[in-house]
């Protein structure tokens, strides 16, 4: 509220998961192996800080949060290689949303996964089992998510009674990396994304029925 930047990386002299506010650094512990182990940061009402991370030595998907009494470590899933490309955000009642990656053995792709928490507890679910990276999530003015994620295409997918909607964005080569989705006021995605056939930044958004692409 302050307009003061937040930071979640690893790095350190230990490869360790990583804090910054204010200028002051906090080390939280939690051991990485590489530096572009990935993480992803939200901030509640309160100001505190909630961080999803690929824990790459147990290749799990971890959640941490600080509130009065200090940080708070868990780990959300284990099945495999998970956690891969998370994506965080919280609803308007704090609670978290993470979407991410899950591979198989051989390395490939394997699923892509939706967690997220509420008075019951901890609830996990496959968005697609075909692959895809590089997520990213909102959550729109019912709480309800949105994710965009890269499968060779850009794809985007949004949670409809008990299941998904999927859509594919763009098709036109190999796009859609390294993408960042969010809602406007009316609950219409934006989405950002990179274009590797082109070597070019590229924009999407939806108007009614149809896409716009930029």
């Amino acid at each position: 509220a302050n307009g003061n930047p937040h930071i979640s990386y690893f790095g350190g002299l230990n490869t360790h998961l990583m804090y910054i506010s204010g200028g002051h650094t906090e080390d939280l512990g939690d051991t990485g192996y590489l530096s572009w182990a990935s993480t992803s940061l939200a901030l509640d009402e309160s100001g505190n800080p909630h961080i999803s991370y690929f824990q790459d030595i147990n290749e799990d998907l971890k959640y941490s949060y600080k509130d009065a009494d200090g940080w708070h470590l868990s780990t959300l899933d284990s099945e495999g290689s998970v956690g891969l490309y998370n994506s965080l955000a919280l609803d308007a009642n704090g609670y978290p949303h993470m979407s991410y990656s899950q591979r198989y053995t051989d390395g490939t792709p394997g699923l892509v996964k939706y967690a997220y928490q509420d008075a019951m507890g901890w609830h996990i679910s496959t968005v697609s089992a075909t692959g895809g990276v590089y997520t990213s999530i909102a959550l729109d003015a019912n709480g309800d998510p949105h994710i965009s994620y890269y499968d060779g295409t850009l794809k985007y997918a949004y949670q409809s009674g008990a299941g998904w909607d999927i859509a594919t964005v763009d098709s036109a080569g190999d796009v859609g990396q390294f993408n960042s989705l969010a809602l406007d006021t009316s609950g219409n995605p934006h989405i950002s994304y990179y274009d590797y056939t082109n070597k070019a930044l590229k924009y999407a958004y939806k108007e009614g029925t149809g896409w716009q692409i930029s």
